[in-house]
């Protein structure tokens, strides 16, 4: 098993306690490390944030964002760490990994999954203004040993038009990222300070745990490719079909390859994640905690990682 990126049929799942005794708590296992003690406390802390977001809220909108937090693809979790990490420090964002809805104003706690959605402003009764900003519709990240290069075409037709083209991809490297995302949309929400100050009469009425974070910025999506290497040697290749007239043998646009429905992976080498995703999704978010002042009644929201 490779140390830092292990194979996908490898157990990530979060230890669960089981029946151990009436009146035994887990956390008094001496037998326990530090990894399962702190998976302990951390579902502990995730279950009282969610029956405190069930209380406020009551509605489908809870059941929904927790829905989509668990649909994710079964890759192993050094992984999905390892692609946050690399959103985080490229682009400055916190990552879904990858096919994640959230929406500016929801709510929710941080787990070794991302961010664990609890509830939403707009459900606790606190109105939410954001603004559309501008986007840059094809966005990618790639590590320094990644070469992906749309070639040629296969296939001849008898008019001399390419069927398929090939995208070749080559990893030189344990650990190498290449992402494509096709963006549509990017909010922001506009007063923070208002926000912040409903957020503290919450807390002070006991509806606003601490370990709330709140989601302040999203980047929608519509399309996802993804690449990561578990192994020294990686490479492959993915296919789609031309849109336009492109003979056999001519160069293809490799942007044009990565937004085509037609995409997909036919072959590949030592790769730990191959992801394609064709939905209405967000990737990217910015998160915020609630901060009190030390010698003051006042908060604010202060950004964190997730």
């Amino acid at each position: 098993m490779n140390r830092h990126l292990p194979d996908e049929s490898s157990d990530d799942r979060l230890p669960t306690a089981g029946p151990i005794g009436a009146g035994v708590d887990p956390l008094a296992n001496a037998s326990l490390d530090d990894a399962s003690f702190a998976e302990i406390l951390l579902d502990r802390a995730m279950r009282d944030a969610t029956a405190v977001g069930r209380q406020s809220s009551g509605s489908s909108r809870f059941d929904q964002l927790i829905e989509s937090s668990l649909s994710l693809p079964r890759i192993s979790r050094s992984a999905r760490r390892y692609y946050t990490r690399v959103i985080r420090d490229r682009l400055s964002y916190s990552a879904t990994w990858p096919t994640g809805q959230l929406r500016v104003g929801d709510i929710g706690v941080s787990s070794g999954e991302g961010l664990m959605p609890i509830s939403s402003l707009e459900e606790l009764g606190i109105d939410v203004q954001e603004t559309l900003q501008p986007v840059q519709p094809d966005q990618v990240v790639s590590t320094s040993r990644v070469k992906i290069v749309a070639s040629h075409g296969y296939g001849e037709r008898p008019n001399g038009i390419s069927d398929r083209v090939s995208i070749d991809f080559e990893l030189g490297g344990e650990g190498e990222f290449f992402g494509y995302w096709r963006i549509v949309r990017r909010s922001v929400m506009a007063d923070m300070d208002s926000v912040a100050t409903a957020c503290l009469e919450l807390e002070a009425s006991g509806r606003w745990p601490r370990e709330w974070i709140l989601v302040s910025e999203v980047v929608d999506a519509s399309r996802a490719v993804v690449l990561i290497s578990g192994n020294v040697s990686c490479y492959g290749r993915f296919m789609f079909e031309p849109s336009g007239g492109l003979g056999v043998g001519d160069s293809a646009d490799l942007l044009s390859g990565l937004r085509s429905p037609t995409l997909e992976l036919v072959q590949s080498e030592g790769l730990a994640a191959s992801i394609i995703v064709d939905a209405s999704f967000t990737p990217f978010f910015k998160a915020t905690r609630l901060r009190r002042g030390f010698l003051s009644t006042g908060a604010w929201l202060v950004q964190v990682e997730v």
